[in-house]
């Protein structure tokens, strides 16, 4: 039995037809009949096969419903291109199977609309909801595609974010005495990015951050790579220079008078991918601090005029600049101390309590 036995008492109506037939799981042919034979067949036809490729109704790519999906959504875009250029691209976009045969027929789109600015801010905006979908799914490789499409749909503020997310969680993330892959590979991304987009001055990047209102997140990712540096100079042993660098970034308060500016900074300032690992930040910091101020005691002592009249004066002068330092490394450190207390629940107890155990050691 035909078309013409179940619509002669219907007349033209083609879904008289592609009922039984998809009740007869006859997908391709219902859906082939409703695209030849009515004036919205087409129509009616692409989008029950785009519910049914969502239901997986047609099975693996490559499959005859899957080709049929495809064929159909290239002819419903090429109907309403004229009229409606971004629609086109969005339904071409859901063609399944080959990605090659989708570029295809968005650039055929785009050399027979002419239609180039409309299109860009509709491929910059499918690029930019892609890698959303990326980062919820989570996992290294989906993320590292994020990060991909961000920066080809130009969404610098949303490649920054998800930039600083990804350092944030490895600032000191080793294998034993190695580096972890993941943080080398994230280092290494980030640096490649500050060096091309951020290092020279006004850049394009930086002003369409400018225009997304995204500096801030510029901010935090350049005190990022910062912090990844800090605890890069902590590993090799380079506390002086470590401690150098981390008070550089005026994180910690310096003197007694800093200390309500650096609390109001933390809680009205800081990024939360931060704030997050602050307790980390300022551990390692009272390390450094511990690491010196024992250096510096070792090389009183062994001076030879600790606690003597004697020696040179050059010796006496050497031993006199040390303690100074010595006082300046315990001020430091009691600052730590009042600072982290001052933060309240955002700091551990158990980070509080090593910070003030190594204070006291420094007495």
């Amino acid at each position: 039995w035909g078309p013409g036995h179940f619509q002669k008492d219907s007349g033209n109506d083609s879904w008289a037809y592609a009922y039984p037939l998809l009740v007869a799981q006859q997908w391709e042919k219902a859906l082939t009949h409703l695209a030849e034979n009515s004036s919205e067949g087409l129509l009616e036809a692409t989008h029950l096969a785009i519910t049914l490729g969502n239901s997986r109704v047609f099975g693996v790519p490559g499959s005859p419903g899957n080709q049929l999906l495809a064929s159909l959504l290239v002819s419903y875009s090429t109907s309403i291109q004229n009229r409606d250029p971004e629609a086109a691209l969005e339904y071409l976009v859901l063609m399944p199977g080959d990605p090659g045969s989708i570029r295809m027929q968005v650039k055929r789109l785009l050399l027979q609309t002419g239609a180039y600015s409309i299109l860009a801010g509709v491929v910059n905006r499918l690029l930019y909801e892609c890698g959303e979908e990326l980062v919820r799914e989570g996992g290294g490789a989906g993320i590292g595609g994020a990060a991909e499409l961000f920066s080809l749909a130009g969404q610098y503020g949303a490649l920054l974010s998800l930039l600083n997310r990804e350092l944030a969680t490895r600032l000191n993330a080793w294998e034993g005495d190695a580096e972890s892959e993941g943080r080398k590979f994230w280092k290494n991304a980030a640096v490649n990015f500050q060096q091309a987009h951020l290092a020279h001055g006004r850049t394009h990047v930086i002003e369409v951050l400018e225009q997304e209102g995204s500096l801030a997140v510029g901010e935090t990712f350049q005190l990022l790579l910062n912090l990844m540096s800090f605890f890069d100079k902590f590993r090799m042993g380079e506390f002086e220079g470590a401690w150098a660098l981390l008070d550089m970034l005026n994180l910690l308060p310096r003197a007694e008078s800093e200390l309500p500016t650096r609390v109001s900074g933390f809680h009205g300032n800081l990024d939360n991918v931060v704030k997050t690992h602050f307790p980390q930040i300022v551990l390692t910091g009272m390390e450094c601090l511990f690491h010196q101020h024992t250096s510096v005691k070792q090389s009183i002592l062994g001076s030879g005029a600790a606690g003597t009249s004697g020696g040179s004066i050059l010796q006496t002068a050497a031993v006199a600049s040390m303690e100074r330092r010595l006082v300046e490394i315990r001020e430091r450190a009691r600052l730590l101390v009042t600072y982290t207390g001052l933060l309240h629940h955002k700091m551990p107890g158990d980070a509080n309590a090593q910070i003030a155990r190594m204070e006291a050691y420094m007495m």
